[in-house]
């Protein structure tokens, strides 16, 4: 990873009109036969942020159990919203 302070080799917003074009062209692009699209680097783990947001987070049944056992036994189950059994 590199992090540079855009501003002090451009203008700002001429580098956001640049990133925006080149996502639009990436975004234009034909996709390769079979593929659902082109896809800008970060895309796909932003497309997975929101669907998780609206969502919630899948958690495997045995990890859930861990969970719900724990917040038992430290008496967070009522605070959780986690009241009654843990299955």
């Amino acid at each position: 990873m590199a992090v540079f302070k855009v501003d002090a080799f451009r203008p700002l917003a001429e580098f956001k009109k640049d990133v925006g074009d080149f996502i639009r062209y990436l975004k234009d692009t034909p996709p390769a036969e079979g593929s659902s699209g082109v896809m800008y680097p970060g895309e796909i783990e932003h497309k997975r942020e929101l669907d998780r947001r609206a969502n919630g987070i899948e958690v495997e049944p045995a990890t859930w159990y861990k969970l719900r056992t724990l917040a038992d036994e430290f008496g967070l189950s009522d605070r959780l919203g986690l009241t009654g059994e843990v299955e």
